[in-house]
């Protein structure tokens, strides 16, 4: 049990978005899969992208992680590389440059790393491997380090990940429950104008129409 699971006391620990890695001081979204910045970055990304959670369960969240030494996302320190896999962050494929040990989270990307940095043209063959990839910062952003994959760990990844994805289906459901919640207020409005403006409701309008 991580240490944000056993301090606050959420409705159901698996449903608890958030964990702390003490090692890079880093407060770290499951859900999301990278760190997030302390005090009003924390605040502003449970309003967000979790709205799902319930204004008491957010304060928790907010009084736990304002208790917590937070290093900013920008400015953890990258692990070595060949590190282990960070718990909760997303675990991808990458590809490193040969030449200068650059990392890049698509083939293409590394292409034209590649193309511009080194005068690489197809007839060099590639110039370039693949390895697995983990960033304490959003998707898109940067911020790359090579991780390391053992058969040792790779059961524990695969739970981590059916974890994760439970985590995200059940944050994916609350907001569909929202959304249909919304929608059917919007149809009570409407309904209720209707009555407001015309002093009659739908069902009186209709035995009206057949009595008459």
């Amino acid at each position: 049990m991580t240490m944000a699971m056993s301090a606050i006391e959420i409705n159901d620990e698996i449903t608890n978005p958030l964990t702390y890695n003490a090692q890079y001081r880093a407060l770290i979204c499951r859900a999301c899969k990278y760190t997030l910045n302390s005090g009003a970055g924390v605040a502003k990304h449970l309003r967000i992208m979790h709205k799902s959670l319930d204004l008491q369960g957010r304060r928790k969240l907010m009084a736990y992680a304002n208790g917590l030494n937070i290093v900013d996302r920008e400015a953890i320190v990258v692990p070595d590389k060949g590190c282990m896999p960070i718990d909760g962050l997303r675990l991808s494929d990458g590809f490193e440059c040969q030449s200068c040990g650059n990392v890049r989270s698509s083939e293409a990307s590394i292409v034209e790393h590649c193309r511009k940095q080194h005068n690489w043209v197809k007839a060099n063959g590639v110039q370039w491997d693949e390895c697995k990839i983990q960033t304490f910062l959003p998707m898109n952003q940067g911020g790359y380090f090579i991780v390391a994959m053992t058969e040792g760990n790779m059961d524990q990844r695969m739970n981590i990940s059916s974890i994760d994805e439970y985590i995200t289906g059940m944050l994916d459901k609350a907001k569909e429950m929202d959304l249909e919640e919304d929608k059917q207020l919007a149809i009570v409005d409407i309904n209720q104008h209707t009555v407001d403006k015309s002093g009659l409701g739908l069902g009186v309008k209709i035995l009206l129409r057949m009595k008459y």
